[in-house]
C-alpha cells in the first residue's frame, strides 16, 4: 500500500502494534539506568566502560536512524520494522547473557542498530495510515504518550526485576513484546508505505554513518579520557565525512537527507529542541538513579517509585499539550517547557548541596524536581512531532521522521555522555584530592564504596565527591535549557 488520500482500514489496530514497538524503546531507555549499580557490582566495568554500556545503544541508533528511515521509504516500512524487531529481540538476549563489560557493550550496540529501524518506521507508518489531520494528531499524541508511559514503567518494572532476578532480566522483557510486534504487524500494518521508487543513496548512507558515529565518539571520550591520537583521527574523519556528505547531498538526484528540510530554520530548531529535551531527561535520569541508590541508599524499586510521579507527569503533560496545541502557538508552549526543565535542574543542584535535607528530605525534593522536568519534557514531544510530520511531504515521511529521531537520540546520547562525564569527572577529581582511596576508586561510586572497606569516613567522602558531580552536571543542564529558551524564543516567532 502506498500513501493515498484514503486512510488505512486497520489503522487503529496498526497504531496499537506501533505502540508496542515504541514501548520497547522507551522501556529500554530508562530501565537500564536503575540496573547500573547491579551491573557495576557484577561485571566491574571501568568508568569509561560503564558509560559505553549506557550510551553505545543511543550512539549506534543515532548514527543509523537517517539511513534506516530512508531505507524504509525505499523498500517498505513494514518490512524494515518487522526485521528490526526480530533483530532487537535477538540482541536483547545477547545483552542479557553478557559475562563481561565488552560483551554487554556489543549487545547494546546491536540493540541500537536494530532500534534504528523501529523509531522512524513507527512515525512514518502513522503518517501513511492516518490521512486525516485530526486523526493523525490524535495518533501522534497516543504514540508520544505510550513512549512516556513506557519510560515511566521502565524504572518501576526494572526495580521489581532487579529485586527478584538477575540484572539480565531487564533485557529479556523485550522478547515477548517483539513477538507481539511481529505477529500483529503482519496482520494490521500496510505492506508498503511511502515507497518513492528511487534508488537508495548508498554513498550518502556511508558518509552520514561515519560523520555521526565519529561525532558522538569524540563527544563521549574527550570529557573522560582527554585528547589523544585516536580522538584526533576520529575528529578529522567526522569533519571530512560531514563536508563530503553536504557536497554529495547537493549534487545527487536521490539524496539520503532532504536538504530543503534542513534549510527550514523552524524545522531545524524544533529538531534541536527535541534533542535538548532528551539531553536533559536521559542525562538527568542517568545520574539521579545512581545518586538515589548509592548515596541516599534507596533500593532499585524504591528509587523507581520515587521517580514514578515525574514519569507519569510527563504523560499527563503530553496529553494536555496535545489539546492545547490547537489554540496555542508552538513557541510559548516550547519556551514554557524549557523553562520548567531549567528550574528542575536548579532543584537537583540545590538538593545535592544539601538543601533538600533541611526542607523535608532529599528524596522527596528530587521527586519534585523530576516531576517538574517530566512536565517540561512531556510538553515538548507532541508539539515537535506534530510539526515535523506535517512539514514533510508524504513520500519523505520516513526521512523527516528519521531526522527528528536522530536529533532525539543524539540528545539522549549526549545527555548521558556530557552529563555523565561531568558527574564522573568531578567525582574522580574530588575523590583523588580528598581521600586516600587506591587507584580505580574513581571508576564508579560502587567501586569506591567497595575499596573503602567499610570505613565510614571514606564512604562519606566518596558520597560527597559524587554530590559535587551531581551539582556540576545539574548546572550544565540548567545552562543548556536556558540557552535553548533564547534560541526558541527568537527562531519560532515566525511560526506563531
Amino acid at each position: 500500500m502506498t500513501d493515498t488520500a484514503q486512510a488505512h482500514p486497520r489503522r487503529w489496530w496498526g497504531l496499537t502494534v506501533l505502540c508496542f514497538a515504541i514501548a520497547i524503546l522507551a522501556i529500554d531507555t530508562t530501565v537500564l539506568n536503575f540496573a547500573v549499580p547491579a551491573i557495576a557490582a557484577d561485571l566491574d566495568p571501568s568508568a569509561t566502560q560503564l558509560l559505553w554500556i549506557i550510551d553505545v545503544y543511543a550512539f549506534v541508533l543515532a548514527a543509523l536512524l537517517i539511513t534506516m528511515g530512508t531505507l524504509g521509504d525505499r523498500v517498505g516500512r513494514r518490512k524494515v520494522l518487522l526485521i528490526g524487531a526480530g533483530l532487537f529481540g535477538a540482541a536483547s538476549v545477547l545483552a542479557a547473557t553478557a559475562q563481561t563489560p565488552e560483551w554487554l557493550i556489543v549487545g547494546r550496540a546491536l540493540q541500537g542498530a536494530a532500534g534504528a529501524t523501529l523509531m522512524p518506521s513507527t512515525l512514518s507508518l502513522i503518517r501513511a495510515m492516518f490521512t486525516d489531520a485530526r486523526e493523525r494528531a490524535r495518533a501522534v499524541s497516543v504514540w508520544v504518550s505510550v513512549y512516556a508511559v513506557g519510560a515511566a514503567v521502565g524504572p518501576v518494572l526494572g526495580g521489581y526485576l532487579l529485586g527478584h532476578f538477575h540484572w539480565g532480566s531487564v533485557f529479556l522483557i523485550n522478547v515477548p513484546l517483539v513477538a507481539v510486534i511481529i505477529v500483529g504487524g503482519l496482520v494490521t500494518l500496510p505492506a508498503s508505505a511511502g515507497k518513492s521508487g528511487a534508488a537508495f543513496d548508498g554513498p550518502g548512507a556511508v558518509l552520514s554513518i561515519l560523520a555521526l558515529f565519529t561525532l558522538v565518539y569524540v563527544v563521549k571520550v574527550v570529557p573522560v579520557e582527554g585528547i589523544d591520537v585516536w580522538v584526533i583521527a576520529c575528529a578529522v574523519v567526522c569533519v571530512v565525512s560531514a563536508r563530503l556528505l553536504v557536497r554529495h547531498l547537493r549534487t545527487t538526484e536521490t539524496p539520503l537527507i532532504d536538504v530543503e528540510l534542513l534549510r527550514n530554520r523552524v524545522y531545524a530548531t524544533v529538531v534541536v529542541i527535541n534533542g535538548v529535551s532528551m539531553f536533559l531527561y536521559i542525562g538527568v535520569l542517568f545520574y539521579l538513579s545512581q545518586y538515589l541508590q548509592t548515596v541516599l541508599g534507596y533500593t532499585p524499586l524504591a528509587a523507581g517509585l520515587l521517580m514514578f510521579p515525574g514519569l507519569i507527569a510527563s504523560v499527563v503533560a503530553t496529553l494536555i499539550t496535545g489539546r492545547l496545541m490547537v489554540r496555542i502557538p508552538p513557541r510559548p508552549l516550547l519556551v514554557a517547557a524549557l523553562i520548567l526543565a531549567a528550574v528542575a535542574s536548579v532543584i537537583f543542584a540545590a538538593d545535592a548541596l544539601g538543601m533538600g535535607e533541611h526542607l523535608g528530605g532529599s528524596g522527596p525534593w528530587l521527586a519534585v524536581g523530576f516531576t517538574v522536568l517530566g512536565v517540561g519534557c512531556g510538553m515538548i514531544d507532541p508539539v515537535s512531532n506534530d510539526y515535523i510530520l506535517t512539514a514533510a511531504p508524504p513520500r519523505r515521511a520516513g526521512a523527516a521522521a528519521s531526522l527528528s529521531e536522530t536529533g532525539y537520540e543524539l540528545g539522549g546520547a549526549f545527555g548521558t555522555a556530557v552529563l555523565g562525564a561531568t558527574v564522573m569527572g568531578v567525582f574522580g577529581h574530588r575523590l583523588a584530592a580528598t581521600t586516600d582511596l587506591p587507584e580505580g576508586a574513581g571508576d564508579s561510586l560502587v567501586r569506591a564504596h567497595q575499596l573503602a572497606g567499610g570505613d565510614a569516613d571514606l564512604i562519606a567522602a566518596a558520597d560527597l565527591a559524587f554530590r559535587h558531580g551531581v551539582v556540576a552536571a545539574s548546572v550544565v543542564a540548567a545552562l543548556v535549557a536556558f540557552l535553548t529558551v533564547i534560541v526558541a524564543n527568537r527562531t519560532l516567532r515566525t511560526r506563531d
